[in-house]
C-alpha cells in the first residue's frame, strides 16, 4: 500500500471544513431568522475543526488533549449538528438523547484511557456512539424533510458517514487490524480518509438544504397571499388555466365558485382594518375547513375570493357554495359578523378561456348582490349575464 501522511489528511480536511464552517456562518447571517439551525450546524461545524486539529497533533500533545478534549469537542459538535437538524425541521432538539450518549460515550473513553488504557476499547467506543447521532440526524431528514434529490442526497452522505464508523468501530474489536490512531493499515487508511470527507460533505449537505428551504420559501411567497396564505391571483389563475385544460382533455366537469364578503368596507370603516384582517383570516379557515384535497382556493383581491372544483357539477358546487354561506354567516363571536355572496359557474364548451369562465361566475355573484346578498347565484347554461338564485330564508340587508 502507497503511504499515505494520515496526519496531512487529517489537518487539510479539517482545513477544509473550517472554509465550510465560514460558509455556513456567512449563511447564517444572511438568512430569515426563521429558518433555524443554521447557526447550529456552523458552530458544529467550527467545533468540529478544533477537534479534528487535535486529533491529528496525537502523539505531539498529551493525551489528554488529542484524546478526551478532542473527543468532547466531537460530541460536542454532533449535538449541535443534531439539535441544528431538529430546529431547522421545527422539531424540539433531543437534549436528553443527546446528554445520554454523550455522558456514556466520555465516560468510557475516559476509562479506558485512565483507569484501564486500552486503544482498541476507545475506538469501538467512539465507533459504535458517534453514528447514533447521525442516525438520528437521518431520520429526522428522512421524516421531515423537503421531497427531493438534495435530502436525498444528504441522507445519502449520512449513511456512508455511519457505515465509515461502524467499520472502524467494529474493526477495533477484531485483533490484528491495527489499534494505533495514525497506523498505517488498511482499515486506518480507508477509516481517516473517508471520515474527513464524508464530514466535509456533510457540511455542504447543510448549505443545501437551507439553500433549498429559501428557494421554497421563495416559491411559496410568490404564489401565497401574505395575509390569508392562499394561492394568490396569479398563482390561481395559473391553477384554473391547468385545470381547465385537463377537464377538456379528459371531458370531466368543473366548476368555479366567486366569492365577495358583504358590506365588507363597512367593517373596516368600524371597527379597524387591523378587524378587517381578522375577518378575512377567519373566514379563510373556515372555507378551507369545507374544501376537500385537490379543491383550490385563492384570494382574488380585496374581499373577493375564488374557488376551483374539479370534478364537479353545478348541484355539488352549489352544495358546497351553500356550505361556504353558511359556515361564513355563522363566523365567531369574537370578530365582526359577515356574510357572503357567491357566483358559481360550470365550464361550458363555449368557454374558449379562463376569462369566460371566471366572467360568468362574477356576473353571477354580482346577481347574489343585486338580490339582497348572502345567497347564492348559479349562472344559467349559456348564459353571459343571467343567474338561477338560491337564496337563504332571510337574506342579510
Amino acid at each position: 500500500m502507497p503511504h499515505i501522511d494520515l496526519r496531512t489528511v487529517i489537518l487539510l480536511a479539517g482545513f477544509m471544513t473550517a472554509l465550510m464552517a465560514v460558509v455556513l456562518f456567512f449563511v447564517t447571517r444572511s438568512f430569515p431568522q426563521r429558518i433555524r439551525g443554521i447557526g447550529h450546524w456552523a458552530g458544529g461545524t467550527l467545533v468540529g475543526v478544533f477537534s479534528g486539529l487535535l486529533f491529528g497533533l496525537r502523539g505531539l500533545i498529551p493525551d489528554a488533549l488529542s484524546v478526551l478534549l478532542a473527543s468532547l469537542l466531537l460530541y460536542t459538535a454532533l449535538s449541535l449538528w443534531l439539535s441544528g437538524t431538529e430546529l431547522f425541521y421545527q422539531r424540539q432538539p433531543s437534549w436528553r438523547f443527546q446528554a445520554l450518549v454523550s455522558g456514556v460515550g466520555l465516560g468510557l473513553l475516559t476509562w479506558f484511557l485512565l483507569v484501564q488504557p486500552d486503544t482498541n476499547a476507545r475506538l469501538a467506543v467512539a465507533g459504535l456512539s458517534l453514528p447514533l447521532f447521525y442516525g438520528r440526524q437521518l431520520l429526522v431528514v428522512f421524516r421531515y424533510g423537503r421531497p427531493g434529490f438534495i435530502s436525498r442526497f444528504f441522507c445519502l452522505v449520512l449513511l456512508a458517514q455511519i457505515g465509515v464508523l461502524l467499520l472502524r468501530g467494529s474493526s477495533a474489536l477484531v485483533p490484528g487490524l491495527g489499534s494505533d490512531f495514525l497506523e498505517q493499515t488498511p482499515i486506518q487508511v480507508i477509516y481517516l480518509t473517508a471520515y474527513p470527507i464524508c464530514t466535509l460533505m456533510i457540511t455542504v449537505g447543510y448549505v443545501l438544504l437551507a439553500t433549498d428551504r429559501l428557494r421554497g420559501e421563495l416559491e411559496y411567497l410568490s404564489s401565497h397571499d401574505s395575509l390569508t396564505q392562499i394561492l394568490n391571483r396569479r398563482a390561481f389563475v395559473e391553477v384554473c388555466e391547468w385545470e381547465m385544460a385537463r377537464a377538456r382533455r379528459h371531458g370531466r366537469a368543473l366548476c368555479l365558485l366567486m366569492l365577495d364578503l358583504d358590506f365588507f368596507k363597512k367593517v373596516n370603516d368600524t371597527y379597524g382594518h387591523q378587524a378587517g384582517d381578522l375577518v378575512l383570516q377567519g373566514f379563510v379557515q373556515r372555507v378551507g375547513a369545507v374544501l376537500r384535497r385537490g379543491e383550490h382556493f385563492g384570494r382574488y383581491g380585496g374581499e373577493e375570493f375564488v374557488v376551483l372544483l374539479p370534478d364537479a357539477d353545478l348541484e355539488q358546487a352549489r352544495q358546497v357554495a351553500e356550505r361556504i354561506r353558511l359556515t361564513t354567516a355563522e363566523g365567531p363571536a369574537q370578530l365582526p359578523p359577515v356574510t357572503v355572496s357567491i357566483g358559481v359557474a360550470a365550464l361550458e364548451a363555449a368557454d374558449t378561456n379562463l376569462d369566460c369562465l371566471l366572467s360568468r361566475a362574477d356576473n353571477a355573484m354580482y346577481l347574489a348582490k343585486a338580490n339582497g346578498r348572502n345567497r347564492i347565484e348559479v349562472a344559467a347554461a349559456g348564459s353571459r349575464e343571467e343567474g338561477a338564485g338560491v337564496s337563504p330564508a332571510a337574506p342579510a340587508p
